[in-house]
């Protein structure tokens, strides 16, 4: 069976973008790590909750 992560990259309470970020960077290693197909990073412009708004300059970082 294929499984894919869909994620939003929300900042957590009392965290900040930056965090957001690093943890979206932790959970795509950890969906390599244990052979997930896909990572999603999906594209919220108007959710005040998320840091990843433009997924193509995440895309980049995430697959190094």
């Amino acid at each position: 069976m294929k499984l894919s992560i869909l994620d939003l990259s929300i900042v957590p309470k009392n965290g900040n973008r930056h965090q957001a970020l690093m943890n979206t960077l932790d959970l795509a290693q950890q969906a390599e790590t244990l052979g997930y197909t896909r990572f999603w990073i999906a594209e919220h412009h108007t959710v005040g909750t998320g840091a990843g708004r433009v997924p193509e300059a995440m895309i980049p970082y995430i697959a190094v």
